[in-house]
């Protein structure tokens, strides 16, 4: 487990990582996005 986790941390480190990262930020910034995650919650929640 600790070797896939120490991939990962490098691949957050390097610079496609942190663009990657970047873009996930600015598309959970977007209030479509936003409403399709409500969405989303809304109905995870009413099957349990």
């Amino acid at each position: 487990m600790a070797p896939l986790l120490k991939k990962l941390s490098d691949f957050a480190r390097s610079p496609r990582g942190r663009e990657l990262i970047a873009k996930g930020k600015k598309a959970a910034q977007d209030p479509e996005n936003q409403r399709k995650l409500q969405s989303l919650r809304g109905r995870i929640t009413k099957k349990r």
